[in-house]
């Protein structure tokens, strides 16, 4: 996890986004978007919740801002 941002959607409702890396791939992402193998299922403002799509027990990975 790189970075998370926050905007004020038309509805007043938060919107955040985060900028993940795996090697050299880069990803901008919102909750419910697939970066790699993981499907994000939700962001916080201090973290991100990734779901591992290819397992069989959907392994949940929580990762911090650095």
């Amino acid at each position: 996890l790189v970075a998370l941002t926050e905007d004020v959607g038309p509805d007043g409702a938060v919107v955040r986004t985060a900028v993940l890396t795996m090697g050299d791939d880069l990803a901008i992402v919102k909750t419910g978007q697939t970066f790699s193998r993981f499907q994000v299922q939700s962001i916080s403002a201090t973290t991100v919740e990734l779901v591992d799509v290819t397992s069989p027990t959907k392994t949940v990975t929580i990762v911090s801002i650095r």
